[in-house]
C-alpha cells in the first residue's frame, strides 16, 4: 500500500465518520416539530467529499502503472468534486443567507466542475510512483484551471461553515470542535496551495510526500479531536450546535 492511498483513504474514513456523527447528533437533539434538514445537509455534505477522497484514496490502492484505470477513478472524484463543491456553496446560502438567490452561482459552479471533469479524460494527468512509495499526478494547465479553484471553493465553504458556528456558540466543548474542524478545512487549502501552485515546478517526490504526509497527520490530528471533543457530546450540548444553526437561516 503506498502513501497516497493510505492518505486519501483515512481522510474519506475520518470525513465519513463525522458524517454519520452529525446525522446521527442532528436527528437526536431535533424535536418532533423540527423539520429543518440542516443536519441532514452538513452530513450529505461530509458524506460527499468521504466518497470524492475514497475515489483517489481506491484508484491509488490499485494504481500498478496502468494510467487509463487510475484516471477512471480520478474521474469519478472530480465529478465529485463538482457536486460536492456546489452542494457546499448552497449549504452556505441556507443556512446564513437562505433569502438571497443563489440558483446562478450554484449550477456556475457544478457546470465549471463537471468540465474540469471532462478535461481530467481530455488532457490526462501523468501519474507516477514515486521514490517515496507515493502516487504523484501532474495536472496540467487546462486542468489546473478547472480543479484547482473547485478545491479552494470546497474547502473554504467547509471551513466558514464552522469558522461562523465558532463565532456563534458559547459552549466551550462546541466552540472548540468547531474551531478545529474550522482548522482542518485551512489545512486542507494550505495543502492544495503547496502542492499545486508552489511546488507546481518542484521534484514528484517531494510534491507526494508533503501532500500524503500532511494529509495523513491532518487527518489523524481530526480523529483525535473528534473523538476528544464530539464522541462525548451530551444530547445539550448537540442541541446548542444545532439551534444556532437553525437561528441563522
Amino acid at each position: 500500500m503506498n502513501t497516497t492511498s493510505i492518505a486519501f483513504l483515512l481522510l474519506s474514513v475520518c470525513l465519513g465518520i463525522c458524517g454519520w456523527w452529525f446525522h446521527n447528533a442532528f436527528r437526536k437533539s431535533r424535536s418532533k416539530d423540527d423539520q429543518t434538514p440542516v443536519g441532514q445537509l452538513l452530513s450529505q455534505y461530509l458524506f460527499l467529499s468521504s466518497l470524492q477522497n475514497l475515489a483517489i484514496g481506491v484508484g491509488a490502492y490499485l494504481f500498478n502503472g496502468d494510467q487509463s484505470a487510475f484516471m477512471y477513478f480520478l474521474f469519478i472524484s472530480h465529478v465529485l468534486l463538482a457536486i460536492h463543491t456546489s452542494f457546499g456553496v448552497y449549504i452556505l446560502y441556507f443556512i446564513f443567507s437562505p433569502k438571497k438567490s443563489h440558483s446562478l452561482i450554484i449550477m456556475s459552479l457544478l457546470l465549471w466542475g463537471l468540465i474540469g471533469a471532462f478535461l481530467t479524460i481530455v488532457f490526462p494527468p501523468h501519474v507516477v510512483i514515486t521514490k517515496h512509495n507515493g502516487i504523484d499526478w501532474f495536472l496540467g494547465i487546462p486542468l489546473s484551471l478547472f480543479i484547482i479553484p473547485l478545491l479552494f471553493v470546497s474547502l473554504g465553504s467547509f471551513s466558514f461553515i464552522f469558522a461562523k458556528l465558532f463565532y456563534l456558540i458559547h459552549d466551550f466543548k462546541v466552540k472548540l470542535f468547531s474551531f478545529f474542524i474550522s482548522m482542518f478545512g485551512l489545512v486542507g487549502i494550505y495543502n492544495i496551495f503547496i502542492r499545486f501552485i508552489l511546488l507546481y515546478s518542484a521534484s514528484v517526490s517531494l510534491r507526494s510526500w508533503f501532500f500524503d504526509n500532511l494529509i495523513i497527520i491532518a487527518s489523524a490530528i481530526f480523529a483525535l479531536i473528534f473523538l476528544l471533543f464530539a464522541i462525548p457530546w451530551t444530547a445539550v450540548q448537540r442541541s446548542r450546535l444545532f439551534s444556532k444553526i437553525i437561528k441563522n437561516q
